[in-house]
């Protein structure tokens, strides 16, 4: 009877305990970032911002929160914004951040770009609808453009970064279909005038894992009922990304 009784009571202190523990908490960010391909600089603007918000976000309820971050970067593998979210940081070097100079130091650093990162190609295409992202674009965005109404990418434009080696953020992100499939899709956008990859999924490495990703349908699938997407199928142009994420152990955040 003692023993039962004692089990009894463990049984009861162990379901308080669970009762107690606070529900697991998984921070999501969606982004759709400004569209227009002459700007790569707002985008990777956009695109620190964001993730210094995050950073304040998740550092205040505890280190180990998980964090995914998702949506349409108007980027493609090619970008500082992708680099600056898979390597925490931006070549000095990179096109992206040298638009609006032309003096003989940045085609220094352009030439160490291309040397460290031949199998990038600086001339990437992007989405070509900027209606879709207009209304969306921040104050950074907006203003640049109010600003440029007239101008191109040329050393006249207004600069919005600052020294490209303070374009930094601390998570440790994974791209979800990289690590899945072991290379970013074909496309993730699929219309007459462009065809690559725009969206992503990024998981912070430490505390998820992707278990699985959709696969992107095939093109002859794709174009079936029309000879790019939108269609009767697809009701966007874009292909949606799908994953099952594990979150690792340790990750709950403190009560």
């Amino acid at each position: 009877n003692n023993n039962n009784n004692s089990n009894n009571n463990n049984n009861n202190n162990n379901n308080k305990q669970q009762q107690q523990q606070p529900p697991q908490q998984v921070c999501i960010a969606n982004t759709h970032l400004y569209s227009n391909k002459d700007f790569p600089d707002v985008k990777l603007w956009q695109t620190w911002q964001l993730l210094q918000e995050l950073e304040t976000f998740v550092l205040s309820r505890g280190t180990n929160l998980p964090l995914m971050i998702s949506g349409d970067f108007n980027s493609t593998p090619d970008t500082a914004v992708y680099d600056l979210l898979s390597r925490q940081a931006v070549h000095p070097g990179h096109p992206d951040v040298n638009i609006h100079n032309n003096n003989t130091n940045t085609n220094h650093h352009h030439n160490n770009y291309h040397q460290h990162h031949s199998h990038h190609h600086p001339h990437s295409h992007h989405h070509s609808d900027d209606n879709n992202n207009t209304n969306n674009s921040n104050n950074a965005s907006s203003n640049n453009t109010q600003n440029n109404t007239n101008s191109t990418t040329t050393s006249s434009s207004t600069n919005i970064l600052p020294d490209p080696m303070s374009i930094t953020h601390s998570f440790q992100l994974g791209s979800v279909y990289n690590t899945v499939m072991g290379e970013e899709p074909k496309a993730t956008n699929f219309t007459v005038a462009f065809k690559g990859v725009l969206d992503y999924m990024w998981y912070s490495m430490q505390n998820l894992r992707p278990l699985s990703s959709a696969p992107i349908p095939d093109e002859s699938v794709l174009t079936k009922y029309g000879e790019a997407l939108p269609s009767t199928q697809y009701s966007s142009d874009h292909i949606m990304l799908i994953s099952d994420m594990q979150i690792m152990g340790g990750s709950r955040p403190p009560a």
